[in-house]
């Protein structure tokens, strides 16, 4: 699931892309995360954590999800599939899937 640590350690910003890392409690790194907008006004999150799990969020202020929905999905990557499966409902406004486990 996509998690915020509390304290950002590094951010970035670079042309439309939003960036910032988190440390864990003992200092070390534990994940990092950056944002888009796209011109629906939907936000695309990318997280990758000290596991190197890859996950990907999408929230939408005008969606009414029910917490635990899912909806299939194809994602592709540079003209090749690289997932297919459900995305699960996290909260009313954001849809997210875990690309890889650990």
């Amino acid at each position: 699931m996509i998690s915020v640590p509390a304290q950002a350690e590094y951010q970035f910003d670079f042309e439309h892309w939003y960036g910032q890392s988190f440390d864990t409690d003992d200092g070390r790194f534990g994940s990092c995360i950056a944002s888009l907008h796209n011109p629906n006004d939907q936000l695309l999150l990318i997280k990758l954590d000290r596991d190197f799990d890859l996950s990907i969020g999408v929230s939408d202020d005008d969606w009414n999800a029910k917490l635990g929905d899912t909806v299939p999905v194809d994602a592709w990557l540079d003209h090749s599939l690289f997932y297919s499966g459900p995305v699960v409902a996290i909260s009313k406004n954001v849809y997210y899937m875990q690309l890889t486990q650990t």
